[in-house]
């Protein structure tokens, strides 16, 4: 008899689990083409046009309303708004409306999952897209670097911040992205390390990682190819 009313007791739970497995399984039918879509983005392997971001954006509402607390998918639903607007400068009105959209997924993805680097990385971006360097915006950038300190994706984002926005930067900040940039461009991978020398030299701040890195012998290489 007890043993009868165990396994009714269980056939709701039993239920609920599969609906959730269910659910789940779907949501990852619509974000997972999604986010590869993104990642060959980020990488340059693909453009997307203003058609193909309303597109992305779809499915991933779509996966959100199964599995609404997936942190990979809120991430890159905030990707999905604001990447259509990449390009435009900081505090650019027509993309003010997205990027704020963005920012309320990045807080979400935040909250889900705390230790994943590059949602604090692009969180702080936003934020100084949007003009907001105030507390939340330094704890993103910091705590970013913080979690994934050899991270490429991170290094190249906060580095770009700091260099971006230097002018007004303190002196510990402007320590903390001379210190991003010199982990950059001694990463192991030398492909990285050279997109980082490249972003250095655009913002003409090479003269001053070639001094500083006068014992790095792959920087001061590529320091002296552009003496020449």
């Amino acid at each position: 008899m007890i043993s009868r009313l165990i396994a009714l007791l269980l056939i709701p739970c039993l239920l609920y689990l599969a609906w959730m497995a269910g659910s789940r399984g779907l949501a990852d039918v619509y974000s997972r083409p999604v986010i590869n879509e993104i990642r060959d983005w980020q990488e340059g392997k693909r453009t997307l046009a203003l058609k193909d971001w309303g597109r992305l954006q779809a499915d991933l509402g779509k996966a959100l309303a199964l599995d609404p607390n997936n942190p990979d998918t809120n991430h890159f639903m905030a990707i999905a708004l604001e990447g259509q607007y990449a390009e435009l400068p900081p505090e650019a009105v027509k993309a003010g409306s997205a990027r704020r959209a963005a920012l309320d997924f990045y807080r979400k993805a935040v909250r889900l999952r705390p230790v994943w680097p590059y949602t604090w990385i692009d969180l702080a971006l936003v934020k100084y897209r949007l003009g907001e360097l105030d507390e939340e915006f330094y704890t993103a950038w910091h705590r970013g670097v913080e979690l994934g300190p050899w991270e490429p994706g991170v290094q190249r984002v906060a580095a770009e911040i700091g260099l971006h926005g230097w002018i007004d930067l303190t002196k510990d900040d402007r320590a903390f992205t001379l210190e991003v940039i010199k982990k950059g461009v001694s990463h192991s991978d030398a492909v990285h390390a050279l997109a980082m020398l490249e972003q250095t030299r655009s913002y003409r701040f090479l003269e001053l990682i070639c001094l500083i890195m006068d014992s790095d012998a792959f920087v001061q290489e590529y320091c002296r190819r552009q003496q020449k």
